[in-house]
């Protein structure tokens, strides 16, 4: 809770809103007080004690979405996947979330997939015995794919043949991907 609270800190709509409360309730002040000396001594301790007195605008969703669009499309499809029946991203073993979102995403690498999900505190359901312990990716067309989900005794876990969105945007299926020939 402290970065996000030192995040927010950052940005001119919080640090107004909380100047308008310590107006309204003197109780808050000291509250507001430790929490800005903590930022700057945290932002000194990393050498950014610029940013002490710099009031952001809030970035825009849209934003956040292009700029960290992996770890965006880990959190939105956590739970569950779009609206197919791709179970979420919760339910996959380490490297089949991999596979996957490196297909998905050119950031995506197996030791960046485990740190990005450490940082953002997901747990999976299961690391020893995900529901997904495997994934195998193809191309049907230059928009479409073809993905299917194994369960680690080798059944099918979920299929899905279409196309994938993202922020609005089609994300196609690269050119190194096999093709699937149904």
């Amino acid at each position: 809770m402290r970065k996000v609270s030192d995040g927010l800190l950052g940005y001119e709509p919080v640090r107004t809103d909380l100047e308008e409360r310590v107006r309204r309730v003197p109780e808050f002040k000291s509250q507001v007080e430790s929490a800005h000396k903590e930022r700057r001594r945290r932002l000194a301790h990393h050498k950014r004690i610029g940013e002490i007195e710099k009031r952001n605008p809030l970035p825009r969703s849209r934003d956040i979405r292009t700029e960290q669009q992996l770890a965006a499309m880990v959190v939105e499809w956590w739970v569950r996947c779009g609206e197919c029946d791709v179970p979420g991203l919760m339910f996959f073993g380490s490297k089949a979330l991999w596979v996957l979102l490196s297909s998905l995403s050119k950031e995506a690498t197996l030791d960046s997939v485990k740190k990005l999900r450490q940082r953002l505190g997901l747990i999976a359901v299961s690391d020893e015995t995900p529901f997904v312990w495997s994934v195998s990716i193809k191309r049907m067309n230059g928009v479409d794919w073809h993905i299917t989900g194994q369960q680690r005794d080798g059944k099918e876990a979920f299929s899905f043949c279409g196309q994938v969105f993202f922020n609005k945007e089609l994300i196609q299926p690269p050119q190194n991907l096999p093709q699937f020939c149904p």
